[in-house]
């Protein structure tokens, strides 16, 4: 791979920007699923804040893709939330979306990147909402007690929340979870420059594993890559 402009090149195709009422976010490809003969739906994920209300309310979400909108209805979408997580996904036909065929990589749960390891993410910050950004950073800390949650040290605003984080490995991106908040500090009273929070998305690997070995026709769901300690 050259550069890091070539893993952003690769990762921005699978991002899409997810419209609701009273919120908007990010989401990106996480897996594809068959729904009958030669028909698949496809799974974004997102993080659960973005689209919690309009998973319990059943009002309208729009998509955004390279230019392209789909209005989906109630009855044309599925909403999936995780427990406590933040992390959630929308299923639906895509239509005329020209999504990449395979989906991303997704780092082993055994994989723990170590504090310093770069990490980029891809979205749409509110005040450029219309364009598919880059960011990056690094790993400050993983989250203890958690399974691969990361505090980075990344400018996360809103609009990004949902976007695929990512890093590289042996010269190949790696999805290593999403974005999912960010925790100003406020130490001095005023908001300065603090941590962002990457969520683990294996919950969402989980239930599609376990959708397969219920359905063998059940999702194409993301690879996982071996993991080993990872230091920068």
């Amino acid at each position: 791979m050259n550069g890091w402009s070539e893993a952003v090149r690769q990762v921005m195709p699978h991002v899409v920007k997810v419209e609701l009422p009273d919120s908007h976010g990010s989401g990106f490809l996480i897996a594809y699923r068959n729904i009958g003969r030669n028909r698949q739906c496809v799974v974004i994920a997102t993080a659960a804040h973005v689209v919690r209300h309009a998973a319990k309310w059943d009002v309208p979400c729009r998509i955004h893709y390279q230019g392209q909108e789909l209005v989906l209805k109630p009855e044309q979408r599925a909403m999936g939330l995780f427990g406590n997580e933040d992390v959630g996904v929308i299923e639906f036909d895509p239509g005329e979306f020209k999504l990449p065929p395979r989906v991303l990589t997704v780092l082993d749960r055994k994989t723990v990147l170590e504090p310093g390891y770069p990490l980029g993410w891809c979205g749409f910050p509110n005040i450029m909402d219309w364009h598919n950004c880059s960011f990056a950073g690094h790993v400050s800390t993983p989250v203890e007690g958690s399974e691969g949650d990361y505090l980075v040290d990344g400018v996360v605003i809103h609009g990004v929340s949902g976007s695929p984080a990512f890093a590289v490995m042996d010269g190949r991106v790696v999805l290593v979870g999403l974005v999912s908040a960010y925790y100003p500090n406020r130490a001095t009273g005023e908001a300065l420059p603090g941590m962002g929070l990457v969520q683990s998305i294996h919950p969402i690997i989980d239930f599609f594993l376990r959708a397969n070995k219920s359905n063998k026709k059940g999702s194409r769901h993301g690879r996982t890559k071996s993991g080993k300690r990872q230091e920068a």
